[in-house]
């Protein structure tokens, strides 16, 4: 199983994910993905496509954020906002590390929580945010 980070009781991050992780995403009462990865990064990674299928199969929803590395809009903020803020249920992101996954659940909660309260959840998962403090508030 890819490990998972929590950042709240109902927002995992994670590295990217596997077909095999989904029995226990599943156990855990997942029940909504986001992968922050373009398809084709690395060599042998799973195709959104195939994630989305994976998900399907065990009842789970699948949305894609494509971010690549340095080209982050407001756009990826406001859906990955709208993913975190408006989806039932526990979600998981993932990307490459969980980096990318957790600096956009930290974006799309500014003005939700303090910089503060940002920085510290990150932290608490095992992501250090702070060179990005004051995007935060």
């Amino acid at each position: 199983m890819t490990e998972l980070k929590k950042l709240t009781d109902d927002i995992y991050v994670s590295a990217q994910i596997t077909e095999t992780d989904f029995a226990e995403l599943s156990k855990l009462g997942v029940t909504s993905i986001i992968c922050n990865r373009p398809d084709g990064e690395d060599p042998g990674q799973p195709s959104f496509e195939q994630i989305k299928q994976w998900a399907a199969r065990n009842g789970m929803t699948a949305e894609h954020n494509s971010l690549v590395s340095g080209q982050l809009s407001p756009e990826h903020i406001e859906l990955q906002g709208a993913f975190f803020n408006n989806t039932d249920g526990k979600k998981l992101a993932y990307c490459r590390s969980g980096m990318r996954s957790t600096t956009l659940w930290a974006l799309s909660q500014k003005g939700r929580l303090t910089g503060a309260e940002i920085l510290e959840t990150a932290a608490n998962a095992g992501y250090d945010l702070s060179p990005m403090a004051g995007m935060f508030g």
